[in-house]
């Protein structure tokens, strides 16, 4: 048993080591590209498209602007006109359930539980705008944070009908001896339109218009958020961390059950 459960840490902490790889190269590519502006792409796809025509450009960028959109999204719970928008609902119930104990009695015990009732994740193409012009933004693949707008728990009443103001889900409460229901909890993130935005991706002109989108190479990150530059690096230096704490305890707590395992 503590030799199974050695390999299960040690294969926890190849994937924690991997993860924080990936996490420090995404930090070294935001340091490394240099911001761009809009007007400034615009004049290198022109020259390049005069020596060699157009959709051979392409290149990493980094962009910093405001999201616009002429047509829209608006976000199923909180309303709001967005260009990219992620829900979760989840049920919150108690379970009962039975176990043997070792002299053969049932036991009665309860757990508080959730499981997943709904979710969505919408997005379109917008348009960043920065002090120099306009560049369209394909956010399809894109590592996207977004903004939590709504965050909000409903006890259950005994309603039949799951709602979060003019929302509605097609789905009807159930309860029984083993499964009470507690409440109801919505979520929701949006990219505001009108809202700064960084975007870190690759810029070309193969749809005859400057878009940036998901690099071709799968290694080159493509993120999408509201924070800053600052603040984007701020928190992956903190999950890169938190990744190493990880990758180290598994790694020793593996070693150690492999040791009980084979002489204990």
């Amino acid at each position: 048993m503590f030799f199974l459960i050695g390999l299960g840490l040690f294969g926890l902490a190849w994937f924690l080591h991997f993860q924080g790889k990936r996490v420090g190269t995404e930090i070294l590519k935001i340091r490394a590209t240099d911001t761009s502006t809009v007007g400034e792409l615009k004049q290198l796809q022109a020259s390049i498209e005069a020596e060699i025509g157009g959709g051979a450009f392409q290149q990493a960028v980094e962009l910093k602007g405001t999201i616009v959109a002429n047509n829209p999204l608006t976000s199923e719970l909180a309303e709001e006109e967005c260009v990219y928008y992620r829900t979760n609902i989840e049920e919150e119930y108690e379970r009962t359930y039975y176990e043997t104990d070792e002299e053969g009695k049932r036991i009665r015990k309860t757990s508080k539980e959730t499981r997943k009732l709904a979710g969505n994740e919408t997005s379109i193409r917008f348009q960043l705008q920065d002090d120099t012009g306009t560049i369209v933004v394909n956010p399809n693949g894109a590592d996207i944070e977004a903004l939590q707008v709504v965050d909000h728990y409903d006890p259950y009443d005994g309603e039949k009908k799951v709602r979060y103001r003019q929302f509605k889900l097609d789905h009807t409460p159930h309860q029984s001896k083993e499964h009470r229901i507690l409440g109801y909890r919505f979520q929701e993130w949006v990219l505001r339109v009108g809202s700064p935005v960084y975007l870190l991706g690759e810029v070309n002109d193969r749809e005859n218009q400057l878009m940036v989108e998901k690099p071709k190479e799968g290694e080159q990150p493509f993120i999408v958020t509201y924070k800053t530059e600052a603040e984007l690096i701020e928190d992956k230096q903190g999950s890169q961390t938190a990744l190493k704490v990880g990758y180290w305890i598994a790694l020793v707590g593996g070693g150690i059950s492999i040791l009980i395992g084979l002489f204990g």
